[in-house]
Formats: C-alpha cells, sequence, structure tokens
C-alpha cells in the first residue's frame, strides 16, 4: 500500500487558476485506478483550498480491494471550500474509505455524500453498498442541501463529526443501513433536520446532539436502533420526531421497531409553537406503527410555557414504552396513541394511621389524568420498615376504577394479618376519594405507624 501521497505535490498538477480539484482527483485516481494499487493514504496540509469541481472516489473494485484515507491536519486547519455545480466530495460505492481531520464547506449540492450506484439485487442486504465507512473529526458546513449523506451503506463509524449550517439535513441516511455507530457527532443550525435516519437497523448513537434545527432528530423506518446520552436544545419542531410510515427506498423495513432512547435529553425545544413537542413526537398514519423505549430521559425548558408538552403519542399505531422518565410536561395521546408505562413499585411510609381515613397516594391513568382511570394495586403493608425481618404483614389485592359515574375499590384477595385483632396488625380497608387519592381505612385496633409497598397494573399510575 501507499503512504503519505501528498495532495500538494507539483506531480499531481498543484493548483490550476486558483483551483486544486483536478491536483486533488489525479492524487485520488494514482492509488484508486492503478491495477498494481491497493489504496493509501492522501495527505492534505493545512490551507484553505478553493476547489471548483467535484472530487469522486471510486473503491469499489472488488479485484484490488482498493482502499483509501483522506488525512488532513484538522477540522479548523484543513479547510476544502467547494465553489462548483454540485455535491463536493461523492464516493461511489466506497469500500474501506476514511476520512480524517479536515472541513468541507459551500457546495452547491451536498458536502459529502457516499452514493449507492452498483447494479446489484437491490433486496440483497448490503450486496453492493458502501462499506467500512470512517468519519472521525470532520466538519461539513454551509452545503446547499445536506451536510453528509449516505445513501446505502454498512459498518460506519462516526467520531468528532460536525454538520452545521446546511440548507437541508445535517446528517441524512436514506437507502438501507445496518451496523452504524456515531459518538460525541454534532449537527447544529441546519434549515431541515440535524438527524435524518431512514432504513437503518442493529445501529447506535452515543453522546450525539442537535441543536437549531428544525427537528433535532427525525426518524423512521427502523429495528433495532439505540440513542444512548443524547440530545437536542433549541429546535423549531420536536426534539426527537419520530414517524410511520414514510417511503422506502428498498422496501425492507416500513416501521419503526424496536427503537430505544436511554438517558436522553431535550431542552427547550418546540420553538415555533405549531403543536410539536419538548422531547419526543411520536407521529403514525394510515396503517403505520411506531414503538418507542423512552427510559431514564428528561426535558427542561426556561422559562416554562404555556401549551407545550414533553411527549405526543398521535396515531392508531403509536406506542411510548415509558420507563422512569423526568418530564417536565404533559405526556398526552390523541388519535388513539398509547403510553405503556413501565411499573415499578413505590414505597410509602412510616404513616401514622389512627381511626381516621389516611390518603396513601394519588392514582393517575398512564397520561398522568386523574379523571378516569382503572386497573389493579397489590399492597403489602407492615408495621415496621421493609429490610426488618420479623414485622407483621398483611397483602391486598385491589381492583380499582375512577370513572364519570363514581369511583370504586373492591378487594378482590388479602391474606396475612387483615382482622385488626391487634394494634399493630397492618388491617385495612381502602377506598378513592373523588380526587382520585387511594384512602387507606384501620380495621378494628390497627393503630400506630406503618409502612407500604404497592405496585400497580393497567390504565393507572401511582403518584
Amino acid at each position: 500500500m501507499n503512504y503519505g501521497i501528498n495532495v500538494t505535490d507539483p506531480i499531481y498538477g498543484g493548483v490550476i487558476n486558483g483551483d486544486w480539484s483536478q491536483a486533488f482527483q489525479n492524487a485520488i485516481n494514482s492509488i484508486t485506478q492503478n491495477g498494481s494499487s491497493t489504496g493509501g493514504v492522501i495527505f492534505i496540509p493545512k490551507g484553505n483550498y478553493i476547489l471548483k469541481n467535484q472530487i469522486i472516489i471510486s473503491t469499489s473494485q472488488a479485484e484490488l480491494l482498493t482502499s483509501i484515507t483522506l488525512e488532513g491536519e484538522g477540522m479548523h486547519s484543513t479547510i476544502l471550500n467547494f465553489n462548483n455545480q454540485g455535491s463536493g466530495i461523492i464516493i461511489n460505492d466506497g469500500t474501506f474509505v476514511k476520512l480524517r481531520n479536515f472541513s468541507v464547506r459551500n457546495s452547491t449540492d451536498h458536502n459529502i455524500i457516499f452514493r449507492f450506484i452498483s447494479s446489484g439485487t437491490s433486496g440483497a442486504v448490503n450486496n453492493d453498498a458502501s462499506n467500512h465507512i470512517e468519519l472521525t473529526n470532520v466538519r461539513s458546513s454551509f452545503a446547499a442541501k445536506s451536510g453528509i449523506v449516505f445513501e446505502r451503506s454498512f459498518l460506519i463509524n462516526m467520531r468528532d463529526v460536525f454538520c452545521s449550517h446546511n440548507a437541508h439535513h445535517g446528517f441524512e441516511f436514506r437507502g438501507f443501513h445496518t451496523s452504524t455507530h456515531a459518538s460525541g457527532c454534532f449537527a447544529g443550525s441546519n434549515g431541515l433536520d440535524g438527524w435524518l435516519i431512514n432504513e437503518m437497523v442493529y445501529s447506535s448513537f452515543n453522546s450525539c446532539a442537535s441543536d437549531g434545527n428544525r427537528r433535532g432528530w427525525s426518524i423512521s423506518n427502523i429495528k433495532s436502533v439505540k440513542l444512548t446520552g443524547c440530545g437536542c436544545e433549541s429546535n423549531r419542531q420536536a426534539g426527537f420526531y419520530v414517524t410511520s410510515p414514510v417511503p422506502v427506498v428498498h422496501n425492507i423495513i416500513n416501521d419503526v421497531e424496536n427503537l430505544s432512547l436511554e438517558s436522553c435529553f431535550a431542552l427547550k425545544n418546540a420553538l415555533s409553537s405549531d403543536g410539536f413537542s419538548n422531547f419526543l413526537y411520536i407521529k403514525t398514519t394510515l396503517n403505520g406503527k411506531a414503538s418507542v423505549v423512552v427510559k431514564n430521559c428528561s426535558d427542561s425548558d426556561d422559562p416554562i410555557r404555556n401549551g407545550i408538552n414533553s411527549v405526543v403519542i398521535d396515531g392508531n399505531g403509536a406506542n411510548l414504552i415509558n420507563d422512569n422518565n423526568n418530564f417536565i410536561y404533559k405526556t398526552v395521546g390523541t388519535n388513539n396513541g398509547i403510553n405503556t408505562l413501565v411499573q415499578y413499585s413505590k414505597d410509602i411510609g412510616p404513616i401514622d394511621i389512627y381511626a381516621a381515613d389516611v390518603e396513601l397516594l394519588d392514582l393517575k391513568d398512564t397520561f398522568g389524568n386523574s379523571d378516569v382511570f382503572g386497573g389493579t394495586i397489590v399492597i403489602e403493608a407492615r408495621n415496621s420498615p421493609f429490610l426488618v425481618a420479623n414485622s407483621n404483614s398483611a397483602t391486598y389485592i385491589l381492583l380499582v376504577s375512577k370513572t364519570v359515574l363514581g369511583t370504586n375499590v373492591k378487594i378482590i384477595e388479602k391474606d396475612g394479618l387483615i382482622e385488626g385483632n391487634g394494634g399493630s396488625w397492618p388491617s385495612f380497608n381502602f377506598s378513592i376519594n373523588s380526587s382520585g387519592q387511594l384512602l387507606a381505612t384501620p380495621i378494628g385496633s390497627t393503630s400506630g405507624s406503618f409502612y407500604f409497598k404497592l405496585s400497580g397494573t393497567g390504565n393507572i399510575s401511582l403518584h
């Protein structure tokens, strides 16, 4: 393999009338189109390079296993400034392509595009796609369309890649993609979406951000994709926007399945005030399905705005699996959207209970509304903390409901010290008041301080 080819070496033509594009192309061709070559590294010293023509990289010569690396001296030091008609850097069916340590600016189309042009079987996964792609410390800005586009790729690894101030999207994935991983990447101040992700499976994004775009993240037609520690701030519409159906290229994935957002964060999104949400908007139409698991996530806003929701679940087939999140605004459903709440037990106590009814907690539905709800609650009651082994205990299974006609609690099973024959016996009846609060009423001689562990199922949540 050839190493350290310097694009400024006079052998490649140098600058012609202020234009470096031919020198760049000659250097690339010297290691990708020579029958005795299997690729190499093109070194781009620091400087501002004006390029008046597209740069094309084609490495899909299967018999040669050609590979190429474009290596600059830093995204603030090596700048590729395009002044041309069309995209800047075009990688056709790229294999083993690495882009490192430079910036690309001002293309009249996309700044960087990995194009799928091979004539293979369109339904064959990864058969002719770009693969083994690495981008490190690359910035793409001020394109007339998107910053970086992947038409069909697998085995993508991006680290410290920035896409900002592009007229369309920052990062755009279209076609079919697998094994994509991005870490510490950022999309900011783009005209459309920071991240547009479509037709992708088994991929992950860690600690990536998207600020000041139309939507922070726009996701459709995916399976088994996870965002961990990702965020979005000051976007005009939703921070995370998930939708189905969306037209697909390869007809492999038609819905959103097993999308996971974990430990993600949103701040001051929905700035356009047109019904979008601060954290997440799930939208389905026709027969589309979109299921999103959201765990340990939160949002914030300053100042607090009226009429904003943290999460909107919109459409038949839209389902949020809501697991231990902390949202400052409401989670709302419309057009049959479903909020499936992952329930955890809730510990209460010590509570002093004597002759009167005592409030244990507030009951609401899975969207946080207290007007109508229904489900089952399992209660274990003790006369001492749960870490104490030798406690008096009783267990109750309640069927509870609150409707427009009133409230009701039915004890469908109970066991333990339930008769109230001693002061420290945790013996209770239960009821719900008009505000949706669960009340405990002592039985017999029951009195003193008690502890409760409660868990709920159904359209009910414990507050």
